[in-house]
């Protein structure tokens, strides 16, 4: 995402950030990844022009183990 300012002269990259909807954690996106809006609880984004996708899945738990054997299964 670019923004200028009027008048300035000046452009800047803003960073790509996905933000949880429940506002838990964020995550920087490098490249050019776009969210793809889905009916599951899952984020889904692609890199246009390429077939390539990554999922981003959140599961709460107190034990890490369990946790990625949860959001994998």
């Amino acid at each position: 995402v670019v923004f200028s300012m009027p008048g300035a002269g000046v452009e800047k990259e803003e960073p790509n950030v996905y933000q949880d909807p429940q506002g838990r954690f964020t995550l920087p996106l490098i490249g050019n990844w776009t969210q793809v809006e889905t009916d599951k609880a899952d984020a889904l984004f692609e890199v246009p022009g390429l077939d390539l996708n990554m999922y981003v899945v959140t599961v709460e738990s107190d034990d890490l183990d369990a946790g990625i054997d949860a959001a994998l299964t």
